[in-house]
């Protein structure tokens, strides 16, 4: 869960939006 949670905010620099789907995909996997 920490894992994915980095990822996102390091995507929200380039796109929000993006990171918030890739957060719940990451969550519902």
């Amino acid at each position: 869960m920490k894992d994915g949670i980095e990822i996102g905010r390091g995507f929200t620099d380039s796109n929000g939006q993006i990171t918030i789907t890739y957060l719940w995909i990451k969550m519902e996997v």
